[in-house]
């Protein structure tokens, strides 16, 4: 069952939860307190009780970037594939006036998009400034309902989510590398360069969508990470590469190349890559989660043990088989 396209879906979705929460304890942690107060992260824990953004949360609890990527599932699954930016904003904005946890969790570039949103500005314009991680963080649903040679379709649906909050030529690329990733894994194939290759051809196109801003091309640094990690045999010096050279913060530019890089090192081994991601330090959850849900395209759900499935279904109320269920029938279409 597992390597099936229904399967590499719920692997997907599973692998969000999964890397989000292995990550959720050292949220924006330095690489330095994370190895003098951890080690290396290799299970589900609570939130650090130093951490002012996740304290409090349990072993298995996940933040907004599991909670976004669900929304954008309901969005999609409800829409029959067709992403409408203003509908979907409001189910986001619903949501956090509706959720304490939001406060935490909600990134950045949302929060300012939510005020001009309530100000008037239209969402068409809302998102003009945003540049950071949080479209890259829910963008994989949309490459688990589209085929990889659709890529038209793919470049419209990733634009329309990003249009609300980071509606940014650098967001729409990231973005798009990601859910380009995700579709090609979802529809069996296992070679990463393969998939870096595809990712690398998506992030080309996201460059022309969205307002043009300046920055680093995502990818040019995917080129970059494939060619560097080649050089590296050791997972401390991988990790203090990724931190120090690559970047593992909030822009969009350091996270999905971070993110990509961990799934290639770690071998699309989804453990493994939640451990790096979670043991890296900076945006830690968002890392992990976006390398997992590429690595659980790949690998599919059985590469998380049942446990921690059910845990982490039962800790956050996820249905993810009925999800994953509803998305494979869009993909069918």
């Amino acid at each position: 069952m597992s390597d099936t396209v229904l399967g590499r879906i719920q692997g997907a979705l599973y692998g969000v939860a999964f890397g989000d929460a292995m990550g959720m304890p050292v949220e924006m942690f330095s690489q330095r307190k994370i190895r003098e107060d951890y080690g290396i992260i290799e299970h589900l824990m609570p939130g650090a009780p130093d951490n002012p953004i996740t304290r409090g949360f349990v072993a298995g609890e996940v933040t907004d970037d599991t909670i976004m990527t669900m929304l954008c599932c309901q969005h999609l699954i409800e829409h029959q594939g067709v992403v409408e930016p203003r509908a979907f904003i409001n189910r986001i904005i619903a949501w956090a006036e509706a959720n304490g946890k939001s406060r935490l969790v909600v990134g950045p570039s949302s929060r300012i998009a939510f005020e001009k949103i309530a100000a008037g500005m239209p969402v068409e314009e809302a998102g003009r400034t945003g540049i950071t991680n949080g479209a890259a963080m829910k963008v994989s649903p949309i490459g688990m309902i589209t085929r990889p040679s659709e890529m038209d379709l793919l470049l419209e649906r990733v634009h329309n989510l990003c249009i609300p909050t980071h509606n940014t030529s650098a967001a729409v690329s990231g973005a798009m590398a990601v859910a380009g990733a995700v579709s090609l894994a979802i529809e069996g194939e296992k070679d990463l360069n393969r998939i870096f290759d595809f990712a690398i051809t998506c992030a080309h196109m996201g460059e022309t969508r969205g307002a043009e801003v300046i920055g680093p091309c995502i990818a040019d640094r995917l080129e970059f990470v494939r060619g560097t990690l080649k050089d590296f045999n050791s997972e401390s010096n991988v990790m203090t590469w990724v931190y120090n050279v690559l970047g593992s913060g909030l822009p969009i530019v350091e996270t999905v190349p971070a993110a990509f890089a961990m799934l290639m090192f770690g071998g699309a081994d989804l453990l493994k890559c939640a451990s790096l991601c979670a043991s890296t330090g900076g945006d830690t959850d968002t890392i992990a989660s976006i390398a997992c849900a590429m690595a659980g395209a790949l690998r599919g759900a059985d590469a998380i043990p049942m446990a921690s499935r059910v845990l982490l279904s039962q800790v956050n109320s996820l249905n993810i088989e009925k999800v994953a269920e509803g998305l494979f029938a869009l993909r069918c279409i």
